[in-house]
C-alpha cells in the first residue's frame, strides 16, 4: 500500500555541490538528480530530474521542470499523482561549467584575483566593505582582482545574481592570498629583509 511504500522509500537529490555556500546552505552545478533511498535495504535508485519540478523563490510562476529552470534560488519538489509532495527543498542551482580559481598575487599579500567561469546569466559583485574589486569580464568569465588595505579577511562573499529574474546565491570563497604578514611585540610589520626572531613576534607563538 502508499502507507507501505512511504515508510520504507525516503528521497534526497545528489549533484556536484559548492561547499562553502552562505545562501543557500545547499547550491549545486548544475540540475540535481533525484534518488531513492529504501530505508530497510539501504539500495539506492538514481532517478534522474526529469521527475523534479521547480520555480525561483520569490517569483510568481508556475512549477516547471527543474531542467528548464535558470541559475539562481529555487525551490525544488517530487511528488506523485497518489502519494502527494515527496520531497521539497530549497536550493541554489548555477550553470553546470561553473568554476572558480583563487590567484594569490606572488609580490602582495593583500592582493589577489578570484577568477570566476560559466557565469553566463549571472550578475558577480563582492560583498566585502575592507575589499577593493577591480572587475575584468571576458567571454563568459570575470577576473574580480581584490586588494585590501588591512590584513586580509579569511574569505570573501561573492554575489551572484540572476539577469532574468529571481534571488541571489551568496558564496564564501577563501582571499586569494599567499605568505604571511608578520607583526613584533610592538605592533609593527617586521620588514621580509630581516632575520625573524621568535622572541620579538607578537605574542611569542608559532
Amino acid at each position: 500500500s502508499s502507507g507501505i511504500e512511504e515508510s520504507v522509500f525516503r528521497y534526497d537529490l545528489e549533484g556536484k555541490r559548492i561547499f562553502g555556500s552562505v545562501e543557500p546552505s545547499v547550491v549545486y552545478v548544475g540540475v540535481p538528480e533525484l534518488k531513492e533511498i529504501n530505508t530497510v535495504t539501504g539500495a539506492v535508485v538514481r532517478k534522474g530530474s526529469s521527475n523534479l519540478l521547480g520555480k525561483p523563490i520569490g517569483v510568481n510562476g508556475d512549477w516547471i521542470p527543474v531542467n528548464s529552470l535558470g541559475p539562481g534560488l529555487h525551490e525544488v519538489r517530487y511528488q506523485t499523482g497518489s502519494q502527494g509532495v515527496l520531497l521539497r527543498k530549497r536550493i541554489g542551482i548555477l550553470p553546470a561549467d561553473f568554476s572558480y580559481s583563487i590567484c594569490p598575487n606572488s609580490q602582495n599579500v593583500k592582493a589577489g584575483a578570484l577568477v570566476l567561469a560559466g557565469i553566463s546569466g549571472l550578475n558577480v559583485s563582492v560583498k566585502e566593505d575592507s575589499v577593493t574589486c577591480n572587475a575584468v569580464p571576458k567571454n563568459d568569465q570575470i577576473s574580480l582582482n581584490l586588494l585590501t588595505n588591512q590584513p586580509p579577511p579569511r574569505a570573501v562573499c561573492i554575489s551572484l545574481v540572476p539577469k532574468a529574474r529571481g534571488r541571489e546565491i551568496v558564496l564564501e570563497i577563501p582571499y586569494p592570498s599567499k605568505g604571511a604578514l608578520v607583526f613584533d611585540q610592538n605592533g609593527k610589520p617586521v620588514p621580509i629583509s630581516e632575520p625573524l626572531y621568535i622572541e620579538r613576534l607578537m605574542g611569542q607563538r608559532i
